[in-house]
């Protein structure tokens, strides 16, 4: 199921790029690294708005251990979330 969800997204979503996202998702969490949940295609990343926060341990094993270890639904689901404080945040400026 998860390759699927995933591959899905893969295909279907257009590539995103937002700095200032990212550099929201940075001054939030300035300890810790932000993992692109769809990865990337030639070293292009495909979309910055889903993220996930990880240390960078975790985030190394994701990209050097065992498939297993990944989350992807999880990871998704806290990428949501991240949209959805941003868009609060967003709001609140105004």
């Amino acid at each position: 199921m998860t390759g699927t969800i995933k591959s899905t997204l893969r295909n279907r979503l257009k590539p995103r790029k937002s700095k200032r996202y990212l550099k929201w998702i940075k001054e939030k969490y300035p300890n810790q690294d932000s993992d692109h949940i769809l990865e990337s295609v030639y070293g292009l990343k495909l979309n910055d708005f889903l993220i996930s926060i990880k240390s960078h341990d975790r985030h190394m094993r994701k990209h050097y251990g065992k498939p297993e270890d990944e989350d992807f639904e999880s990871d998704l689901v806290e990428a949501l979330e991240h949209i959805f404080d941003y868009i609060i945040y967003l709001e609140e400026l105004k």
